[in-house]
């Protein structure tokens, strides 16, 4: 229903006599009990009649509300009590719709249920009580629309009309914010470093937890709304390398604690900013605007987080990975060299000094070398809050300063190494047209040499034969399939299939044609071939590997012996919240049997992107709609054995624990908690923290 629609039908209903629409032993037994104030003896059949008006037809409840939001938007814009009461009726219907999924389009109806909700509101039977800003108000819309208020009182053009945010003025509200944190220089990221994130740092996980969650103190009805993290990062990065125009400590704290105030409202403007269980409503029931909605988590991620990783992690995994080359003649110096840099940026960072002169290093490493690890200037070209994409913040880890370099902080940038040794091999190797399929071939090698330091009981890229009764049976057509890790314990079989797919730049921005493109290669691709062996294994009861030169002499075999089975998804880098076991078993169910459509004004490279989707997505459509694999589909939680994590999540946990079945212990904690954060390590942590309360 349309902003217009609605507020002609409430006019209409406004003139309605309450008498005409009930039975008359109803409206006796009704107006007999408000007038003894006994309306809680009526209550459930008024409300039974109101809502039978409109809980009928084919409407999706989507586009109701969209349309509640515009009220709010529109009342708390003007303060009009017209308007406090438009939303007041619609929103008092909406929250009784139960588990309604459709309702009337017949104006006649929604006349009538409109006019009975006025009836109740009139007799002061409406909200129990009037606090309605906090309690009963979303608190995004509340925040974007005081948003809203504070800019135009700086004189930008910007206001709600009917409900809508009319944003004309974005760009320039940028400008505003951009200026503040050039006039502050260096000390945007100094103080980002040393007084913003601060408080948000886990010394359990070496990480933060960032949370992009508005909270609702009920004490005193205030509302906390989170900090920017990830545009405030960008922005520091910006200008890192300039002095503060003011002259004063004073000034500069001042003007630091406006920038901050102004990055928070800025955001609110977009709505982002996701209030306790948006998430869970965001993917709910049904794919009406689906992508929009997974869309706004990536972007969300952007605003509110930065993707980060334990730095002991990284040093060794780009170690090891560089280590594979080193026996090449032509890459031979450049390991060596890779591993000098590498070297003392670890040093200094676990000395927690993040200076050093050139002067320090090898005499080996020349000036050019160092280059690779150094940013000529970082962010230049991020001017606008949708230009994610151009965002250079992890390309490189070092920054010069007056011949002194600098280590941006590590837990942001340390992944930069594994992308600058990718660019290093790649320029120097004598023939780089098969480097990514070696470096994720390395990648599984990794971790498998991480397992066997434990002793995990797995194992590792090998293949069994299906033959062609068990292809017939089963639905799959390849004579062998091959499993990339199989993991196990007393109860538990995991399969983990690896992908080296990272999400872009292009699909953090929010562009949904990479960034399905990035989901068809990584968690699609992966669930597909994960199913495969979990079918496999409960129709047969068991695998039996061969041995690597294929003689096809079985060298294992694995037993179901009534185990649960487990699929995890593995990427190479960070998803960020699209990690979380709500966002993506949800996505996987939705898109089930759907398709993508696109327009012919679309370029060929976005057409590419969504039939590569479309493929993906219905060759796993078709798998999981299998034996032993349908239910998945049908019960609420059936993807409850389903994860999707990357390579470091994986790595993470193998350090904290001393064998498999701690390491299992550690995966199903995982799962079995979801906090506002979205965010695996600290939702590990966090979980298992509370296991560990005697």
């Amino acid at each position: 229903m349309e902003y217009d629609k609605y507020i002609e039908l409430f006019s209409e209903a406004s003139n309605v006599n309450i008498e005409d629409l009930l039975e008359p032993d109803l409206y006796r037994r009704i107006t007999q009990d408000f007038e003894r104030n006994y309306y809680n003896s009526i209550k459930k059949d008024f409300i039974d009649k109101m809502l039978s008006f409109t809980h009928k037809g084919d409407i999706k409840n989507y586009s109701f509300r969209g349309l509640e939001k515009q009220l709010l938007r529109q009342y708390l814009w003007t303060g009009l009590s017209l308007h406090k009461k438009q939303y007041d009726i619609f929103h008092f219907i909406f929250i009784h719709h139960g588990v309604q999924d459709h309702y009337s389009g017949n104006d006649h109806d929604w006349i009538n249920a409109i006019a009975m909700a006025i009836y109740l509101f009139n007799k002061g039977h409406g909200y129990e009580s009037d606090e309605l800003l906090i309690k009963n108000i979303n608190p995004v819309i509340y925040e974007s629309v005081i948003a809203c208020k504070f800019f135009g009182s700086k004189g930008f053009n910007i206001s709600v009309k009917k409900g809508v945010i009319k944003n004309n003025n974005i760009s320039t509200i940028f400008d505003y914010l951009e200026v503040k944190a050039k006039m502050l220089g260096g000390v945007t990221y100094s103080s980002f470093v040393s007084e913003l994130i601060k408080p948000i740092y886990n010394k359990n996980s070496n990480l933060y937890e960032f949370s992009p969650s508005i909270t609702i103190n009920y004490q005193d009805n205030s509302l906390n709304t989170p900090y920017p993290y990830g545009l405030i990062y960008q922005l520091s990065l910006k200008y890192i390398d300039l002095a503060p125009e003011y002259a004063t400590v004073d000034e500069i704290n001042i003007a630091y604690k406006e920038f901050l105030s102004c990055a928070k409202k800025y955001v609110s403007l977009f709505e982002l900013h996701g209030a306790s269980h948006d998430f869970e409503m965001m993917l709910m029931k049904d794919t009406d605007n689906l992508l929009d909605k997974v869309t706004d988590i990536v972007q969300q991620d952007s605003i509110y987080k930065i993707e980060q990783y334990v730095p002991e992690d990284i040093f060794n995994f780009v170690k090891y990975i560089a280590s594979k080359f080193e026996d090449e003649v032509s890459l031979r110096e450049v390991v060596q060299s890779f591993y000098s840099v590498v070297d003392l940026i670890r040093l200094k960072s676990n000395s927690n000094i993040t200076s050093f002169s050139k002067s320090i290093l090898d005499s080996s490493i020349s000036e050019d070398f160092l280059q690779r690890f150094t940013f000529n200037g970082i962010n230049k070209k991020f001017n606008n809050i949708d230009d994610f994409d151009v965002v250079d913040f992890n390309e490189h880890i070092l920054v010069n300063i007056d011949d002194v370099y600098h280590i941006v902080h590590p837990q942001f940038s340390v992944i930069s190494l594994y992308r600058i040794l990718y660019k290093l091999i790649e320029y120097n190797m004598s023939d780089a047209s098969n480097l990514s399929s070696l470096i994720g071939d390395y990648i599984e090698d990794y971790l498998e040499l991480k397992m066997q330091e434990k002793q995990f009981n797995a194992i590792y890229g090998r293949s069994y034969r299906v033959y062609k009764p068990q292809q017939n049976k089963l639905n799959i057509k390849s004579q062998e399939l091959e499993c990339d890790i199989l993991l196990q314990s007393d109860n538990y079989i995991i399969f983990m299939e690896l992908k080296k797919k990272e999400l872009t730049k292009i699909s953090k921005k929010g562009n949904i044609f990479s960034l399905l493109n990035d989901l068809s290669f990584s968690l699609l691709d992966s669930s597909y071939q994960a199913n495969k062996h979990m079918r496999y294994i409960l129709e047969f009861k068991e695998i039996k590997f061969y041995k690597v030169n294929n003689d096809n002499k079985p060298e294992i075999a694995i037993n179901l012996n009534d185990r649960e089975i487990l699929k995890i998804s593995i990427s190479s880098l960070d998803y960020l919240s699209l990690h979380s076991k709500d966002v993506f078993q949800k996505f996987i169910r939705l898109l089930y049997n759907k398709e993508i459509v696109v327009s012919n004004e679309h370029s060929i490279e976005e057409c590419a992107s969504i039939q590569n989707f479309n493929e993906s997505n219905h060759k796993l459509s078709k798998e999981l709609y299998n034996e032993h694999s349908k239910y998945q589909l049908e019960e609420v939680l059936g993807f409850y054995n389903s994860y999707f994590l990357n390579v470091f999540h994986i790595i993470f946990m193998i350090n904290r624990s001393d064998n498999s079945e701690q390491f299992i212990d550690l995966l199903l904690k995982s799962r079995t908690f979801i906090t506002p954060y979205r965010d695996f390590y600290h939702e590990l942590m966090y979980r298992n923290s509370i296991s560990e309360i005697p």
